[in-house]
């Protein structure tokens, strides 16, 4: 452990030392089973950051040892938390990796979590040995945790007690986007190049990285990642905006030529067809109750969605000989 425990000082994290009450027998069993754990064959394994991961391991490694103890201790105990709101608490320094994972996650991720379930937080676990009462061979109750030593005291602030509410900021820069296409499609629509530019090139960039993470989202159901499905996201983000990516542009450049033709009401259909997938989400978040917190992506991304069609369908009716 000591080129674990250097490691983790050069970044400085702290490391906390447990020493447990196990019988001789529990102590035996926990090392036979540690070793064979981390035989050539068995150290390898499908890894679930919320199921089966570093943590999980070691909780289900003493559990095992403890004879159920640990879970019938903690599986009914409830922490008022979820995994996306652990998940948020704890990238709330990195708002790219904030919204990447959460985008990401879907609606198995908002159900209420129990202390067990919670322990694929490390800090959790060694919370939760704290609390735990073993009985010894003279049966006599005491503490699992015999001593405890902080062997780096680490120089990282602590974590942050619960997420971020950013959602305000989110619907600003969803408006300032969608609000951008919108001034771009009117000057556009007055013949203004620059608003051509403006509006092609933004709602390509914008229909590009919304179609990826929507073709992400569905090929994600294809896979093992349980915790990726049943995204309501997909209602926002989905790859029809692929289609726009070109299109958008290509009606922004046949407008400067003064004959859009029917390739313009397409492309306004198009995007009006993902502002309304974009309602059902909304309208599933309202008025179904549904379990997915995804409030920040229908605050982000509805504005532009809005925005873009708007934009488009300004530039066709100013067109001149526009389609009918």
């Amino acid at each position: 452990t000591e080129p674990l425990v250097t490691a983790y000082a050069r970044v400085g994290r702290q490391v906390v030392l447990q020493e447990l009450a196990l019988t001789p027998a529990q102590r035996v069993a926990l090392r036979d089973y540690a070793e064979w754990n981390a035989l050539l064959e068995n150290r390898e394994y499908r890894y679930d950051y919320f199921l089966d991961n570093c943590s999980t391991r070691i909780r289900d490694l003493l559990d095992r040892v403890l004879d159920g103890a640990l879970a019938r201790r903690f599986e009914a105990e409830a922490t008022g938390t979820s995994y996306r709101w652990q998940n948020r608490r704890l990238t709330r320094m990195d708002p790219f990796l904030y919204t990447g994972m959460d985008v990401l996650l879907g609606s198995p991720g908002d159900r209420p979590i129990s202390v067990w379930e919670e322990m694929f937080l490390p800090m959790t676990l060694r919370d939760a040995l704290r609390d735990m009462t073993v009985v010894d061979e003279a049966g006599v109750e005491r503490p699992l945790i015999l001593e405890e030593t902080v062997a780096v005291p680490g120089n990282r602030p602590p974590d942050p007690e619960g997420p971020p509410n950013w959602l305000p900021w989110y619907l600003l820069l969803g408006l300032a986007l969608g609000g951008a296409l919108a001034w771009g499609g009117q000057r556009a629509a007055g013949g203004s190049r620059w608003g051509r530019i403006l509006v092609g090139s933004l709602s390509a960039a914008w229909s590009l990285a919304a179609g990826f993470v929507g073709t992400l989202l569905v090929l994600v159901l294809f896979t093992a990642h349980r915790f990726m499905y049943w995204n309501e996201n997909l209602f926002l983000l989905n790859p029809l905006s692929l289609a726009l990516v070109v299109l958008v542009p290509l009606a922004m450049r046949r407008h400067g030529r003064g004959a859009p033709g029917r390739a313009a009401r397409t492309v306004e259909w198009l995007a009006l067809g993902v502002v309304a997938l974009g309602g059902i989400g909304l309208a599933a978040e309202l008025f179904l109750a549904t379990a997915q917190d995804n409030g920040i992506f229908l605050a982000l991304v509805l504005p532009v969605h809005v925005g873009l069609w708007w934009a488009l369908r300004r530039v066709r009716e100013a067109a001149p000989g526009k389609a009918r």
